[in-house]
C-alpha cells in the first residue's frame, strides 16, 4: 500500500497590506469618523431633550394637581409645593418654576453635557388663561419652539 500525497500549489509570493495600503485605510476611516462624529453628537443631544420635555409635562401634570386642591398655582417645586426637584430625570435640566398673571412658567435650563445643545438651550412651558403655550430657546435667546418642541 503506498501513500501518495498530494500537493496543493502555493502562491508564488504570499501576500498582506502594504504600509501604503494600510495609511489608506486609516485616512479613509478617519474621513468617515470627521463626519459621522457630529451628526451623532446632535442626534444624543435631540434624544436628551426628552428629559426636559418629561420634566416639564410632570410639572405641569403636578400644578393641575395642586390648583385642583388650592386656589392658585405652587410657586414651588420643591417640598413645600409641588414636591418635584429642581433637576430633571436624568439631571441633563435644571428646572426653575415661577408664577404668571393667570398661571405659571416652569423651565428647563441645559446644563452638563447638555449644555452645548446650543439650538435648545432653556426649554419652556407657559399656562396662562387656560391656554398652553411651548417655547424655546437657543444660546442667543432668539426663539427656536420649532427645533426643540415635538411637531
Amino acid at each position: 500500500m503506498s501513500t501518495r500525497r498530494t500537493s496543493y500549489p502555493l502562491p508564488q509570493q504570499m501576500r498582506g497590506l502594504s504600509l501604503i495600503e494600510l495609511i489608506v485605510v486609516l485616512c479613509i476611516v478617519g474621513i468617515l469618523a470627521l463626519v459621522a462624529q457630529p451628526v451623532w453628537t446632535q442626534q444624543v443631544h435631540k434624544s436628551r431633550r426628552t428629559d426636559a420635555l418629561s420634566s416639564l409635562a410632570q410639572v405641569q401634570l403636578a400644578q393641575e394637581r395642586w390648583r385642583s386642591l388650592n386656589p392658585s398655582y405652587s410657586a414651588e417645586l420643591g417640598a413645600q409645593g409641588l414636591g418635584l426637584g429642581t433637576s430633571s430625570a436624568h439631571g441633563h435640566y435644571t428646572l426653575t418654576l415661577e408664577l404668571i398673571e393667570g398661571g405659571y412658567r416652569v423651565s428647563a435650563n441645559a446644563q452638563g453635557a447638555q449644555a452645548k445643545d446650543r439650538p435648545c438651550q432653556i426649554i419652556r412651558l407657559e399656562v396662562q388663561h387656560a391656554h398652553t403655550r411651548y417655547l424655546a430657546q437657543d444660546e442667543q435667546g432668539r426663539d427656536s419652539a420649532a427645533s426643540c418642541w415635538p411637531q
